[in-house]
């Protein structure tokens, strides 16, 4: 989102440093994907790049004089045995139900595999797949909360759907914790300040 601050973890930024020679953002996006599963996008990485002063070197362009490798080539195989071939499943290539954790500490689980080239496969937040398998989908106006703080745990006792107004009042009041009977506690302390709130609202009318 716009104004919010990309996080990188010490050991990505210090990967990017050892490796951007060479490297531009496009390039350092797909390494950052495979070393650490971590997703940043291409504008996020030259931000990155810009901000601490790193120039990779590559231009863009084909400098002149030097000749494609492939030049007179076509139809030619350099190395039949480790060509992908059509059909083929890559070895990297995760089953429904891989599980992935964002920048930002939530853990993601592959949902959908799209068997059309191009087509990325789809990853959704597991927490919001367990609630709403057991649950249905959550009402418009509401989220998920973990009462213990964590969010990698997504076990269904660890979480409860309340309205984005509630959540409001429990960031306000700072009455979130790791404790999740503290958690729930505050969330009702919420609930009351808003109904309250609603009624002096309506009695302004």
């Amino acid at each position: 989102m716009r104004g919010i601050k990309t996080y990188y973890p010490d050991e990505v930024q210090e990967f990017i440093l050892n490796n951007y020679k060479g490297c531009g953002p496009t390039g350092m996006m797909r390494k950052i994907k495979e070393k650490f599963d971590l997703s940043y996008t291409k504008s996020e990485l030259k931000s990155f790049y810009h901000t601490h002063h790193l120039n990779s070197g590559l231009t863009g362009h084909f400098l002149k004089g030097n000749v494609p490798v492939n030049k007179g080539r076509k139809g030619v195989h350099f190395s039949p045995a480790t060509e992908f071939k059509k059909g083929s499943v890559p070895p990297n290539v995760r089953p429904l139900g891989s599980e992935r954790i964002t920048v930002d500490g939530y853990v993601e689980i592959k949902v959908r595999e799209h068997k059309e080239p191009g087509k990325p496969n789809t990853f959704d937040l597991k927490h919001k797949v367990v609630w709403e398998a057991a649950n249905g989908k959550i009402p418009p106006g509401h989220c998920l909360v973990f009462l213990d703080g964590d969010k990698t745990n997504c076990s269904l006792d660890n979480l409860m759907c309340i309205s984005r107004a509630d959540l409001a009042r429990l960031n306000q009041s700072d009455l979130l914790s790791k404790d999740p009977d503290v958690t729930r506690a505050g969330i009702k302390v919420a609930q009351i300040k808003t109904k309250i709130g609603e009624l002096q609202r309506g009695r302004s009318k």
